[in-house]
């Protein structure tokens, strides 16, 4: 009598090793993302510590007289549906409650652009500064809120801007340093 393999233990090992080879299959496209994603916070923690610092050395000016500092304000301007993080967003939008991607506002890069020419316009000892709002492929946000002699800076950065306000929050404050008599 030969000894040989059932059609069965054929069949069993073949299913066995698919579904092996199925789930690294799925493994390998699970990395894949990860690591995009990885990538992508990243480059938005090291985006936002270049430009944080650069907003932050202008504020920090001991030029700035306490008149621009405090016409800073919430930047972008333009009134209470309009400040903040929902800048960001169509203000066209009428349920600020349902933040999907399908209001995000599709240039925030340049909303984060306008907040540093603001900024360093209020700032008298800042003409040297030059500041670059290099962003590559990912869409920056950035508010800038004034409150007394405090400063706040908050900055998110995504590959998509509709997920902007899903991705991680990166603060600073800065203090007022110039002289409060001028």
């Amino acid at each position: 009598m030969r000894k040989a393999f059932t059609l069965m233990e054929v069949n069993l090992a073949v299913m066995v090793m698919a579904f092996g080879v199925l789930g690294l299959i799925s493994l390998y496209s699970l990395g894949y993302r990860e690591s995009s994603q990885s990538r992508e916070d990243v480059e938005a923690a090291a985006l936002a510590e270049r430009n944080m610092n650069a907003l932050a050395t202008m504020l920090s000016s001991t030029n700035m007289s306490w008149t621009a500092w405090s016409s800073i304000g919430t930047l972008p301007a333009g009134g209470e549906r309009n400040s903040g993080w929902m800048a960001y967003f169509n203000v066209n939008r009428s349920d600020y409650g349902n933040q999907d991607s399908s209001g995000a506002d599709s240039n925030p890069s340049a909303k984060a652009q306008e907040v540093f020419a603001t900024v360093k316009g209020k700032c008298s000892g800042c003409e040297g500064t030059d500041v670059d709002f290099y962003t590559g492929h990912l869409k920056c946000g950035l508010v800038v809120y004034q409150e007394g002699p405090r400063c706040a800076i908050a900055f998110r950065a995504s590959r998509r801007a509709g997920s902007l306000i899903y991705q991680p929050l990166y603060y600073t404050e800065v203090y007022f340093q110039g002289d409060p008599a001028k």
